[in-house]
């Protein structure tokens, strides 16, 4: 009976089946993001994701700056929808995000530092053995009323996907406005939303308990239900043959 409890696990195992992740945000309020405050670095990790920057930098190497958010200032504050509290400056157009474990999902909201006209930004998403995944565009825009009150001084915007098929990786490429004033060379990310895919070890060993269990339970009853003379049957002596 173990042997078909056991290969009923594993053909359950091998089985294409719809898995539930963790799902997780990143608000860069976290401690890894708060210790490095307004310090430019050249790479952040935070929640289970490595941000490195990438492609043209602003300075002489791409870096990135934790940073509290520039929607608070007095008296004229900025009123963004999807960005909030600290966030990510990127000073750079690229900015590469390194998953530890593959995702089913990932979202940010972003905004560009300085803009007259609608930004652009290219979104690629890799598997673990960098094979593509999509490219997407999100469009940025200044003109949309925010949900607070007033008009964005920035253009912002949010980015999401589902249904992915283990992302490993993603770049985040910044066309800026096109105006030139350098926006593409500065933008900030927040919020970054991902779902994890649990690992196939984690599945084999859940999958293994399982079964493990259930053969120990199916052992036990059945030892229980055996009769007594089957149980304890008295051994034969030599004398009488």
């Amino acid at each position: 009976m173990c042997r078909v409890l056991l290969s009923v696990g594993v053909i359950v195992l091998l089985t294409p089946v719809a898995l539930v992740g963790e799902a997780a945000t990143i608000t860069f309020d976290e401690p890894a993001a708060v210790g490095n405050l307004g310090h430019m670095v050249d790479q952040l990790n935070v929640g289970g994701v490595t941000f490195t920057p990438e492609g043209v930098p602003w300075l002489s190497v791409p870096l990135v700056t934790p940073r509290t958010t520039f929607d608070d200032r007095s008296p004229n504050p900025y009123p963004y929808d999807f960005i909030s509290g600290n966030l990510l400056q990127v000073h750079s157009t690229e900015l590469r995000l390194d998953f530890s474990q593959p995702v089913s999902s990932f979202g940010f909201g972003a905004a560009l530092n300085a803009t007259s006209d609608l930004g652009q930004m290219q979104i690629d998403l890799f598997d673990s053995g960098l094979g593509s995944l999509g490219t997407f565009t999100l469009t940025l825009d200044r003109t949309l009323v925010s949900q607070s009150g007033g008009v964005n001084s920035n253009s912002e915007g949010r980015f999401f996907v589902g249904d992915l098929a283990g992302a490993s990786r993603a770049r985040i490429t910044n066309f800026g406005d096109g105006a030139g004033s350098a926006s593409e060379l500065n933008f900030v990310v927040d919020n970054v939303t991902f779902e994890s895919i649990p690992e196939p070890s984690t599945l084999l060993l859940l999958s293994a308990g399982l079964v493990g269990a259930a053969c120990r339970r199916f052992t036990v009853r059945a030892r229980r239900r055996r009769p007594a003379c089957q149980r304890s049957r008295p051994r034969r002596s030599g004398s009488g043959r």
